[in-house]
């Protein structure tokens, strides 16, 4: 009770990947995969994808090194995250060439610009391209399938020309349970929707 869990209800999360019939393998799943997974199943409320990604952030002529993620718009939609500050990704910032935006931790907001409220809107440079800061997360949000704590989250726009590959296996998948569908039911319906 101190320490609430940062995702709303976390027992109705799961991780999907793809795997060989036959073999425990946690592959990475292509974004056209991820689409067909998100509008063909029958079990998940929902299902984001995402990608660890470190970023080099530009200032003043200096380059740091930081951890983010690229996110599918829905991703904390899923995990019912709602930023403290700012909105969240929309749909049409996932898709190639849209305007670069990001959200930050709160952490990081307090570390990196000491909490001011007019962070938002701000630009900072990530890989080269100026992204706008839209939005905080709250205090203390982890993702357990993340291996380091990220700074800032992007969309997969910019993965590029990966998003129209099938074969671009590049991401991550987690979605959450329908109401009353357990593990086996929602593990019975991908496997039929992989066939």
């Amino acid at each position: 009770m101190i320490n609430p869990p940062s995702i709303a209800d976390p027992d109705r999360v799961v991780a999907l990947w793809k795997t060989p019939i036959g073999k425990r393998e946690e592959n990475f799943v292509s974004y056209l995969d991820w689409q067909d997974w998100r509008t063909r199943n029958q079990s998940l409320e929902d299902i984001a994808a995402y990608k660890p990604n470190s970023f080099t952030l530009l200032e003043n002529g200096e380059a740091e090194e930081i951890q983010g993620m690229r996110v599918t718009a829905n991703f904390f939609s899923v995990l019912k995250i709602k930023p403290v500050r700012g909105r969240d990704f929309t749909g049409e910032e996932e898709k190639r060439g849209s305007q670069p935006v990001t959200i930050i931790s709160y952490e990081y907001w307090q570390s990196k610009f000491g909490g001011s409220e007019s962070v938002l809107n701000q630009q900072i440079s990530l890989n080269g391209k100026s992204h706008t800061i839209i939005a905080i997360l709250p205090p203390r949000f982890e993702f357990p399938l993340s291996v380091k704590d990220p700074l800032v989250w992007t969309t997969v726009a910019g993965e590029g020309s990966n998003l129209a590959q099938r074969g671009a296996q590049i991401l991550r998948a987690v979605g959450r349970l329908q109401p009353g569908v357990s593990i086996e039911s929602a593990q019975a319906d991908m496997t039929r929707l992989a066939g």
